[in-house]
This record gives C-alpha cells, sequence and structure tokens, in this order.
C-alpha cells in the first residue's frame, strides 16, 4: 500500500520507530516562559506560520526553513508559530522545536503525529507551548492512551492543546474535548488529498464556545478573509510558505500587512 493510500498509519509506524531509538529524548530542557494563543487570536487576520522543511504533498521547501525564518515570521506578523518534529516524512525534529522556542517570543506549536506520552513531555522539554492531537489518531486506535488522558497530560505540563479532525465522523470527538482550540484540516491525514470548501462544511458542526483553527491549503488572502466570514479564528499555513523565496513576504500578503 503507498503513503498516499494510508499515510497516517504509515507515518505513526514511523513515529514509533523513532520514539524507540530515542528520537524524543530531548536531555537538555529549554526553560521558557509559557505563551498563550488565546490572547494573539484578536484584530485583523491571524497566521500560525509553519516551519516545515518537507511535505510529503509537495517536496521540499524552497527555503530551507529555521529559526531565522521563525522570527521573520514573527516580525512579519504571525500570531504563533508552528513546528513539525516528525522527521521521517515532514524533514524536522524535537531539536528544530527548540532552536525555534528558544529563538522567538510568540507561542510555539509542536507540531506531530502524537501516540505517546513520551512526546508530549519532549514537547514541554522543547519550550513549546501548544501540542497538536489528532482525532482521526484516537478513533482508529493509533494512540497509547484516550484523548481525554492526552489532553490531560499536556494540561498538567502547562501546555494547551490544538485538537484536530479533518473529518465530519470526529467532530464530536473534539467538541466534547478539554482542548484550548479546535482544528479542521482540508487535507486528509489517510489520503493526503486536499479538500477545497472543506472548512464551511465541518464548522457547522463545531460548537463555538472555543477558537476554531482553519488548517491547510490557504495561500490568498482572498481564502482566508472567506473563512473567516465563516467562523475561522486563525489559520495554520505551511506550504504556502514553503513554496515562497520570501516566506515573511508572504505571510504580510497573506495578513494584509504592508
Amino acid at each position: 500500500m503507498s503513503v498516499k493510500q494510508n499515510f497516517l498509519e504509515t507515518v505513526v509506524a514511523s513515529v514509533r520507530r523513532d520514539i524507540r531509538e530515542g528520537v524524543y529524548s530531548v536531555t537538555q530542557p529549554l526553560n521558557r516562559d509559557r505563551r498563550s494563543l488565546r490572547g494573539r487570536l484578536t484584530g485583523g487576520v491571524r497566521v500560525i506560520a509553519e516551519i516545515k522543511p518537507v511535505s510529503p504533498s509537495t517536496g521540499s521547501a524552497v527555503v530551507s526553513p529555521s529559526a531565522s525564518t521563525a522570527r521573520a515570521f514573527q516580525d512579519s506578523g504571525a500570531c504563533g508559530i508552528s513546528v513539525l518534529a516528525e522527521r521521517s516524512y515532514f524533514g524536522g525534529s524535537p531539536a528544530l522545536v527548540k532552536n525555534v522556542a528558544a529563538a522567538v517570543s510568540l507561542p510555539v506549536l509542536f507540531k506531530d503525529f502524537v501516540v505517546s506520552a513520551e512526546q508530549i513531555e519532549c514537547a514541554k522539554r522543547c519550550g513549546a507551548d501548544l501540542v497538536l492531537l489528532i482525532a482521526e489518531m484516537f478513533a482508529l486506535g493509533l494512540a497509547d492512551e484516550s484523548a481525554d488522558s492526552m489532553v490531560g497530560r499536556a494540561h498538567d505540563l502547562g501546555l494547551e492543546v490544538l485538537f484536530e479532525t479533518h473529518s465530519e465522523r470526529y467532530v464530536e470527538c473534539i467538541n466534547r474535548s478539554k482542548a484550548e482550540y479546535l482544528g479542521i484540516n482540508n487535507r486528509s491525514l489517510l489520503t493526503l488529498e486536499l479538500k477545497r470548501g472543506h472548512f464551511k462544511e465541518i464548522v457547522r458542526r463545531i460548537e463555538k464556545t472555543k477558537p476554531v483553527v482553519a488548517e491547510s491549503g490557504y495561500s490568498l488572502r482572498e481564502e482566508i478573509v472567506s473563512d473567516m466570514a465563516y467562523g475561522a479564528d486563525a489559520f495554520l499555513v505551511g506550504s504556502a510558505f514553503m513554496k515562497a523565496t520570501r516566506p515573511e513576504e508572504k505571510l504580510r500578503e497573506m495578513i494584509g500587512s504592508d
């Protein structure tokens, strides 16, 4: 079976191998004050800019993302920074998360395919402020613990949680969670297919008591403004920046700053 036919199970197998090999054993914790994303979700277009060296769907970034890229995003108006920790398919690492967290004052999202408490503990040691959890991981039995348990572990460590789904089938799972932020991913994590207009279809079922983050497929300001009207509080953008020779300029274009 190809990666695109069953991407989630493929990447989970890789992550579990990394756990066994000690990839998530960051020995020296980064001492950094925790920052909440919530206070930054006000006024204008809010973009969580992503540091993603490689994408299974788009290839490698034109400019290799680094801590300096993150600082440029911060200076250009990002409300937060997302950093890939998964190495085999996205070219990330816990070290990259730690380097970015040390370089910026914005909230930092540890973005990974979390199956184990060890990854959440790693996020803490790397200086992250938030951790991504994926509803499909729990619904398909790919994680070691329940969603509630994983959210609780993150909270016990002082981390906020962005809990995402790409399917209407799992909306109730994120609705009833104690995660601070709910995410709607326009890209299927099973096939990597990008579905235009997906956010509009799913957001109607989201209980709007928490900020909602729209994820994947945004490259134009017009697309962002459109989904803001449907209830998106922030946008997680990665591939559009990967394709840009000046990612920070693309960010300013998307949020509408000079």
